[in-house]
């Protein structure tokens, strides 16, 4: 991603209000403001009696109360009593300054605390009432100055400093989309621990101006560009395109050159390193999964490396969720890796020969396991329970792992001759078995068959991720070990059968709510398998052609996937011209041409056995 010139330093923190620059005598003068006291004179101390002079004052006073102060409202906006600071207004203006100048929306809508001490012989009689009669409160938040003050701040209270986060969207809203990421994408990768992660962005970590603060920031951002660019709910609520520019513009994932001689002015973090990785998924998913643009690479390579780096030269520093979280990230990369190269792009060093591949792997635990010495977390009380306390999603992540693995030991394989190369492929296409077949229950495909108890939609996600991540493997190894004679013809047919008939099974057996989780990558791996399968429908088979029977199968797979091939993204437009590329309306969608892809597959050149 490129960066712009300029470094955006940031809100002011709380301990230099936004309205301080105003305080100087000169500014001053020129903005009265809307409640000028009146009485005794600027060059006269309120408190002094008529006739004092500044000699009868002593020094410190006057420092602590300068004469030309700017005066400030009565009654303080919301903003500024959020953060505690001078609500000041300049002439003629119906917002703050400091609300100005963080550009968000300056109201009075919240009610004034209660001063003075608690009456506690009243709050003792409303002890006992609410104890005789316990009524929920429907909203789940308590409004504030009623009742006792939670110790951790409510949704829509984040933090004392000045929200960076309010320039890219409502915290009501961010909170929204990410409670969306942990339900639908979390399963498929499982990141982010989510109590340390939502305590984090309460206690406003995302405003602080120090380094790990707009790290912070931009891994909120970050996230919710991915739950943006891949589920259809929030096309036209949030913008992908509007959270990676966010995090451009506040150069919030910049490095830093080296300071000195020997001094590094940057290093690498977990929450870096996850932010990267979501920064190049979201713009891969922008780019319809077809274009492999340098930001992509920069994004996903440079994740890759800290990670590597972390994991290599920082793991005693590291404590224990983090090294989890790290090692899940890794194999992550390594899928990622595996699937552009696959698709003939430009990949990325993640497992190098000498790691220990073992070691790398991470253990299977879910958030309540992973909390174990975490304290910085919110309570139960203060975020509801989620399905990812109690349920581990890391086999599924692993049994990916397994998929690729052996693809890509497949790609390094030595074949000296035709014999050779057929064996490789019937053992890899074992391997890939064999690892479907180790899967525990709840992630082995069941079809129409009863769900065990503890399977959820996230497990659904992750069974049709794998079926079709495993039919498309076993496609391109077909690809890859081309047969010779009609023979081995007639075996890569019945192979590539079984393979469309896999997907036809899951893709019209699995709700297409479940599909769009993870359909950034199940519908480009549809597109390559049909297209494989696409190349034998001329063929010949003991007299006959296949083609009615395989033309049957693939209408009814490219059928499916004119239904659930609909994302928002870019796309050509005849109104703009050749190459002309615009940006659907939010809520609309793209279709990506299956009737071509069709007439590409009717007219192109086909295999035939004389």
């Amino acid at each position: 991603m490129t960066t712009s010139g300029g470094g955006w330093q940031g809100p002011p923190a709380c301990d230099t209000p936004a309205g301080r620059s105003s305080s100087s005598p000169a500014a001053a003068s020129k903005s009265p403001g809307p409640s000028t006291p009146s009485g005794p004179t600027t060059d006269q101390p309120s408190g002094a009696p008529n006739g004092g002079t500044h000699a009868e004052v002593p020094s410190s006073s006057r420092e602590s109360k300068p004469s030309s102060l700017a005066p400030r409202n009565n009654r303080a906006c919301d903003g500024c009593r959020a953060r505690k600071v001078k609500c000041l207004f300049e002439p003629g203006r119906q917002d703050c300054h400091g609300c100005t100048l963080l550009q968000i929306r300056c109201t009075h809508n919240r009610p004034r605390r209660k001063r003075g001490p608690p009456n506690r012989a009243i709050q003792s009689l409303e002890q006992d009432v609410a104890a005789l009669f316990p009524v929920p409160d429907p909203a789940g938040v308590t409004e504030p100055g009623d009742g006792p003050v939670s110790p951790w701040p409510q949704p829509r209270e984040y933090g004392a400093r000045g929200d960076r986060l309010s320039r890219l969207a409502s915290m009501e809203l961010i909170e929204q989309v990410l409670n969306d990421w942990f339900e639908k994408l979390h399963p498929l990768a499982p990141l982010l621990h989510r109590r340390h992660f939502m305590w984090r962005l309460r206690q406003g970590e995302a405003s602080s101006n120090n380094p790990a603060g707009k790290i912070f920031c931009a891994l909120v951002a970050s996230t919710c560009a991915v739950t943006a660019s891949s589920l259809r709910c929030w096309a036209g609520s949030i913008n992908a395109r509007r959270c990676l520019a966010f995090i451009d513009e506040l150069e919030l994932l910049h490095r830093r050159p080296a300071s000195g001689a020997g001094g590094d002015a940057f290093e690498y973090t977990l929450d870096w390193c996850i932010a990267m990785y979501n920064v190049g998924m979201a713009l891969f998913s922008l780019s319809a999964n077809t274009t492999y643009t340098p930001d992509v690479h920069g994004a996903l390579s440079q994740a890759a490396e800290g990670v590597r780096y972390i994991l290599r030269y920082r793991m005693s520093d590291t404590s224990f969720a983090d090294q989890q979280l790290l090692k899940r990230l890794l194999w992550l990369l390594f899928c990622t890796s595996n699937i552009l190269d696959s698709r003939g792009h430009l990949s990325y060093l993640v497992i190098g020969h000498h790691d220990d591949l073992t070691s790398l792997r991470p253990q299977d635990l879910n958030d309540l396991s992973l909390s174990v010495g975490l304290y910085q977390q919110l309570s139960v009380d203060d975020l509801s329970p989620w399905h990812g306390d109690q349920i581990s999603y890391i086999p599924a992540l692993l049994g990916l792992a397994d998929l690729f693995m052996v693809w890509h030991r497949a790609q390094n394989a030595v074949m000296r001759s035709d014999d050779e190369s057929q064996a490789c492929l019937a053992t890899c296409l074992a391997d890939v078995q064999s690892v479907m077949e180790s899967l525990p229950p709840e992630l082995c495909w069941r079809g129409a068959a009863t769900m065990p108890a503890r399977v959820t939609m996230g497990h659904d996600a992750q069974v049709a991720n794998l079926i079709v991540t495993s039919l498309y493997i076993r496609s391109d190894l077909l690809q890859k070990f081309p047969p010779t004679d009609d023979a081995g013809r007639r075996r890569h047919y019945q192979e590539h059968d079984r393979v469309i008939d896999g997907l036809i099974d899951v893709m019209w057996n699995v709700p297409d709510s479940v599909l769009e989780h993870d359909g950034r990558h199940v519908i480009p791996k549809l597109r390559e398998c049909a297209a494989a399968y696409g190349k034998y429908l001329n063929l010949e088979l003991d007299g006959m052609k296949v083609y009615p029977a395989g033309k049957a199968k693939l209408e009814l797979l490219l059928k499916k996937l004119d239904i659930i091939d609909c994302w928002p993204g870019p796309a050509r437009s005849e109104h703009h011209g050749i190459g002309g590329d615009r940006l659907l309306s939010e809520g609309a969608g793209v279709f990506f041409g299956h009737d071509l892809l069709w007439n590409d597959l009717r007219i192109g050149p086909l295999t035939r056995v004389e």
